[in-house]
């Protein structure tokens, strides 16, 4: 065990790292080329050798033979979720500054005269321009988040409110196990190993179990009239690459 309590890698999970090293290198100049908009290859390497990692730790022989083809596409997933989390937190810090100069650029006090005010007024004057500057950036930001949130493809598009609404309508009519295990891997986000523990059940039956469940879900999808994916609007330009996890069945 480390210093916090997470076990080392294993010999064997370290072998599967160091043999995925070229994935990781190719699915982060693949991101950066796709999505990055200015961000290197060498970030996103560093989110997806943490993802990498990981994948190695719940990797089961038994299961799957392709280590490397697995950690690809797991690992293309977490850079990509950094990115899109670092566009939205990108656009609420440019927005602080922003809040601030506009604030600092018009500054002024004509009124102050070093001669004639003591300490105590000078304090209470800089204590009220640092109250009016942590107003400015607090409503600068405000603001960026509320257009952040105008533009959630759920709340501002025709297409997105449909597609929800039918996902929604869809996931209720598939059977109750399906739907338990459909949100669990996509609402709550557990990997399979962890849906597994979750569940009760091996590892096998809940991937046999999720493609019945995804199958299901595209079903009735597809009576509810959704047959592509709706594009993303939050974070990196989508190319088509993207995709709601039911529509191709991939791994989450």
């Amino acid at each position: 065990m480390n210093a916090e309590g997470a076990a080392a890698p294993t010999v064997r999970q370290q072998t599967l790292v160091r043999e995925a090293l070229p994935v990781i290198e190719r699915a982060a100049k693949d991101v950066a080329r796709r999505f990055g908009h200015g961000t290197s290859p060498r970030e996103l390497y560093a989110v997806g050798m943490f993802a990498l990692y990981r994948v190695a730790a719940e990797f089961e022989d038994k299961v799957s033979h392709d280590f490397n083809d697995h950690a690809y596409r797991r690992a293309r997933t977490a850079m990509r979720e950094a990115l899109r989390v670092e566009t939205r937190h990108a656009r609420r810090v440019r927005a602080a500054y922003d809040g601030a100069d506009m604030f600092l650029a018009y500054l002024r006090d004509d009124t102050y005269n070093v001669l004639e005010h003591d300490e105590e007024e000078s304090r209470r004057r800089l204590e009220e321009s640092a109250d009016a500057l942590l107003a400015a950036t607090f409503a600068a930001l405000a603001a960026e988040q509320q257009r952040l949130d105008a533009e959630d493809p759920a709340a501002a598009e025709a297409e997105h409110r449909d597609a929800y609404e039918a996902l929604a309508q869809a996931m209720q009519r598939i059977p109750a196990w399906a739907e338990r295990l459909l949100r669990l891997l996509f609402f709550e986000r557990q990997t399979l190993v962890e849906a597994a523990v979750t569940l009760s059940v091996s590892y096998a039956t809940v991937r046999r179990h999720r493609d019945e469940a995804l199958a299901f879900l595209r079903d009735e999808l597809h009576k509810l009239g959704v047959d592509r994916v709706p594009p993303l609007r939050d974070g990196p330009a989508n190319d088509g690459d993207d995709v709601w996890p039911y529509a191709e069945g991939g791994e989450p």
